[in-house]
């Protein structure tokens, strides 16, 4: 009786566990210097994202999408479409610390754009991991992900940068102000897009709340997270969404004295008012 060599066993077994779930498997026999040969396994890209149970963001690699349907590409996803932007910031060659990557749509858009470096701190370990995954199928080495809530941001975790991008974060917050005061000694400059509380905004029955600071008091009006397992959710139950006028304030009181506001484009039927804006030191 012919035994085949317990190499081949190996990549028969692997094959058929492989073809059992749909994926063929395609092996790469690789000459080294010793004159013996090793294999690779080249895994479908598919087979990466599949891994997880669902991915909020899309990404396209060599033409074909892959992941969930929220599209980086549109001004309504994301303020680093929004041609305006670039008339008061530049990425290129700047330290940037990003807040609450979700899953790395805005990341690889920033790489893309230049920064030099790019420190991104996401709270829920399942986006986490799929930033770090994102972040070696594309080779994004000018990228640090860190697994950390964002309200323990500070000057002695983080270092400072030249410019904070905080994307759909503090309407996620209990305690927005705290967040920008801290963020007004790590970063000379802040991008940002939020929602933010107006008479129809969160809802015309949201309750209307005053919080102290400080600096003073600001208005806003309170919204109930979806839950631990909603990863576009908050890590508290409840937050507290600032009107206009009191978040601008707040940035003004901090610091930030040189602020340009961007109206957001709204999809239709929109219930929540959105505001994109820079602000400087």
């Amino acid at each position: 009786m012919v035994v085949a060599h317990p190499r081949k066993l190996l990549h028969r077994t692997v094959k058929a566990l492989f073809r059992s779930l749909g994926y063929e498997l395609v092996w790469h026999r690789r000459q080294e210097s010793s004159g013996g040969a090793r294999y690779v396994v080249e895994f479908p890209v598919t087979a990466v994202f599949d891994y997880f149970y669902a991915w909020e963001t899309r990404f396209h690699i060599d033409g074909h999408p892959y992941g969930g349907s929220t599209d980086y590409t549109s001004a309504r996803v994301s303020l680093l479409n929004i041609a305006e932007l670039y008339d008061h910031t530049d990425f290129r060659g700047k330290s940037v610390l990003e807040l609450g990557p979700l899953e790395g749509g805005n990341t690889l858009m920033l790489s893309r754009l230049g920064a030099r470096r790019i420190t991104a701190i996401e709270g829920r370990v399942e986006n986490y991991v799929k930033c770090c995954v994102v972040k070696n199928l594309f080779g994004l080495e000018n990228v640090t992900f860190a697994l950390d809530d964002v309200r323990n941001v500070s000057l002695d975790a983080y270092g400072r940068f030249d410019i904070a991008l905080v994307a759909g974060v503090l309407y996620h917050l209990d305690n927005p102000h705290i967040l920008i005061e801290r963020l007004s000694v790590i970063a000379d400059n802040l991008v940002i897009s939020t929602h933010y509380a107006d008479a129809a905004s969160p809802s015309p029955n949201a309750e209307v709340l005053t919080l102290k600071t400080k600096f003073g008091t600001y208005r806003g009006r309170s919204f109930r997270e979806g839950g631990l397992h909603e990863i576009n959710s908050g890590l508290q139950t409840t937050s507290f969404w600032p009107f206009e006028e009191d978040l601008t304030r707040m940035l003004r009181d901090v610091g930030y004295k040189n602020l340009t506001v961007i109206k957001s484009p709204l999809l239709e039927g929109d219930p929540y008012s959105l505001i994109y804006l820079v602000a400087k030191r």
